[in-house]
């Protein structure tokens, strides 16, 4: 399905955005055909995967699109995060793979996020609650909070 296509093709290009190897046609033609899907229902619409695929390829790879798209994307973030639709956490690591403090269109505060994260984190300091494959699967999300709580604290 289309959305699938959109979601691949945003993950991997905004991926390869960050690699100074990547070809440029190749990131180009990938903005061109993410261009040409690209609606801000498309963004409202998305999965969480598919927001963090497009806010990816939009804060990694030079287009013309890009201000407009994050924009769209912080909106929706923002949406997400304060209908407790998301949690803190999936924020953080949208936010860790664009390596942004915050997105174009997003208003929470870092302190906001933060407070958020912290909420969320289990007695020992894991983050296992959030790990639908539980306890064994909680490093590497532990790790992003740690990483994101760091970044967060270094805005003030």
């Amino acid at each position: 399905d289309e959305d699938a296509r959109v979601l691949a093709t945003a993950l991997a290009a905004g991926s390869l955005g960050r690699s100074r190897y990547a070809r440029p046609e190749g990131l180009a033609a990938a903005a061109t055909w993410l261009a040409a899907r690209f609606a801000p229902e498309r963004v409202e619409a998305a999965s969480f995967a598919g927001l963090a695929a497009l806010a990816l390829f939009y804060a990694t790879v030079p287009d013309e699109l890009a201000d407009e798209a994050l924009q769209w994307c912080g909106r929706e973030l923002e949406k997400r995060f304060r209908s407790h639709r998301v949690e803190a956490l999936s924020v953080v690591q949208v936010l860790l793979a664009c390596q942004a403090g915050s997105l174009p269109g997003a208003s929470f505060a870092p302190e906001e996020l933060l407070e958020r994260l912290l909420a969320e984190q289990a007695r020992d300091g894991g983050f296992d609650a959030l790990c639908p494959d539980g306890a064994a699967a909680r490093v590497a999300p532990s790790v992003d909070a740690m990483r994101g709580i760091i970044g967060l604290c270094a805005t003030f």
